[in-house]
């Protein structure tokens, strides 16, 4: 809550510093009390930085924190569209998508339908 305070004077001083927001939604995520209050300004963040992943993925936080699995998937997303290895961005849509399936999975899948003695070999 101090932290907040003090960002919340930051951000008085200047406010058109986007990791001033990201930094006070950082802040605010961590008191229950200020979890809404994280989220206008997470956003904020976002919208002053939409090339920046970090914004997009502490707001998946936030909404994984409080099981809103469906909300946090869409923000991981977006925060992997921008950088597609971000770690902590792909461990929780794993998480909660399961992992990414690609198009050769399928082809896979069918061939050891019909060859199941080539698949399992070891």
């Amino acid at each position: 809550a101090n932290a907040a305070r003090a960002m919340e004077e930051a951000i008085k001083l200047d406010p058109d510093k986007p990791p001033y927001y990201l930094l006070l939604g950082l802040c605010q995520s961590q008191v229950p009390e200020f979890k809404r209050d994280a989220e206008k300004n997470l956003q904020k963040a976002a919208e002053l930085e939409s090339w920046n992943a970090e914004p997009f993925v502490a707001l998946g936080m936030l909404f994984y924190s409080e099981r809103l699995y469906k909300r946090a998937e869409a923000y991981f997303r977006k925060a992997l569209e921008l950088e597609p290895k971000h770690a902590l961005a792909r461990s929780k849509l794993t998480e909660i998508a399961g992992p990414e399936k690609g198009p050769l999975d399928e082809v896979h899948k069918k061939l050891k339908k019909f060859l199941p003695s080539i698949f399992d070999r070891k």
